[in-house]
C-alpha cells in the first residue's frame, strides 16, 4: 500500500477520463487529496454532443438516460459539480462516445451484437480518431514540466476506456520525458465484478500489478459525494439493487484496513518506468 504523498509527485495531476463519470468513480479519492494539497484537472475525452442521427442501439442508451439533445449538458453539469466538489478543473473534449461512432465502412460500431467490450468493436480501425486525442494530449503535456498523468486500465473492456488508456500511453511515449508518471486506475464499477487484468495491450506498453491507495477518511467521503453528483447515470449501473456510490464503498473499504484504498497499476512505457516515482 502506498499513501497519497508517494503518488503524487510534484507538478501537474492530468485524469484522462473516456466518460464524465470515470476518472471520479475510480480515482475520486486521489483526486480529492490532489485537490487538497494542490490542484488537478480531469479532462473527459469522449465528451462530444450526439450526432442528430443516432442508432438503435444509441436510442435503447437514451432511453434510460433520458432527452439526446440535453443529455449531454445534463452529463457536462454533473461532472462539473462533482469535479469542483473534489477542488479540481475540468475540461471537456468533444469525441463522440463508442454508441454514436460509426465505423470506416458505416457501419455504427455498437450494436446488440457487438457491444461496447465486444472484440470486433475494439480490433476496429479507429486510426484517425486515436491520432487526434493523441496530439491534443501531446500538446497538453507540453504545457507543464511533468508530473502524474492519470487514466484507466480498461478493466472491463469498454471500447473507450482502452482508446483513452492507448492514446494516454502514445502520447506520453511520444513525449519522452521521464518527468511524467503514468498511473492507470482500475475502473470501477467494473472491477467490482470483472477478472482485475486489464485487457491485452500492444507490444511497447506493458502494466504492473495492482497497488493500493489509502485514501483519508474526509477524502472518501468527498469521493462518496461526488460519485453521487452523476445521477443521470447511476439508475443504469445499479448491481443487484446496488448503487454505484455504495458498490464502490464495499469494494475499497473491504480492500483497505482502517481506511479504503483505490488501486492502480504503474505503465511502463517503450522500455522505461513511466511510472511512479518517489521524490
Amino acid at each position: 500500500m502506498r499513501s497519497v504523498q508517494d503518488v503524487l509527485n510534484p507538478g501537474v495531476v492530468l485524469a484522462f477520463s473516456p466518460h464524465f463519470d470515470d476518472a471520479v468513480f475510480s480515482a475520486g479519492g486521489l483526486l480529492s487529496a490532489a485537490g487538497r494539497l494542490d490542484s488537478f484537472t480531469v479532462i473527459t475525452i469522449f465528451g462530444g454532443q450526439p450526432p442528430s442521427e443516432i442508432s438503435a442501439t444509441a436510442s435503447a442508451y437514451h432511453g434510460t438516460w433520458g432527452d439526446l439533445d440535453s443529455m449531454v449538458e445534463v452529463r457536462r453539469a454533473e461532472d462539473r459539480a462533482a469535479i469542483q466538489l473534489l477542488g479540481g478543473q475540468h475540461e471537456h473534449w468533444d469525441e463522440l462516445d463508442a454508441i454514436y461512432r460509426r465505423q470506416d465502412d458505416g457501419r455504427w460500431l455498437i450494436t446488440e451484437a457487438t457491444p461496447t467490450n465486444h472484440p470486433t468493436v475494439h480490433a476496429a480501425s479507429e486510426r484517425l480518431l486515436l491520432q487526434r486525442i493523441v496530439a491534443r494530449i501531446r500538446r497538453r503535456l507540453s504545457e507543464y514540466e511533468g508530473g502524474v498523468v492519470l487514466a484507466p486500465a480498461s478493466i472491463g473492456g469498454h471500447v473507450d476506456h482502452a482508446r483513452a488508456r492507448d492514446a494516454v500511453l502514445e502520447a506520453v511515449g511520444a513525449d519522452g520525458r521521464e518527468t511524467w508518471s503514468v498511473l492507470l486506475w482500475n475502473d470501477l464499477p467494473y472491477a467490482t465484478h470483472y477478472d482485475d487484468a486489464p485487457p491485452l495491450l500492444p507490444p511497447k506498453y506493458a502494466v504492473g500489478p495492482s497497488f493500493g491507495v489509502t485514501i483519508e477518511r474526509d477524502d472518501w467521503i468527498r469521493r462518496i459525494a461526488a460519485s453521487a453528483t452523476y445521477s443521470s447515470q447511476l439508475k443504469g449501473m445499479e448491481w443487484d439493487g446496488v448503487s454505484v456510490p455504495e458498490q464502490i464503498d464495499r469494494w475499497a473499504t473491504q480492500r483497505g484496513r482502517r481506511n479504503p484504498l483505490e488501486t492502480f497499476r504503474v505503465a511502463e512505457i517503450s522500455g522505461r518506468r513511466g511510472a511512479w516515482k518517489r521524490s
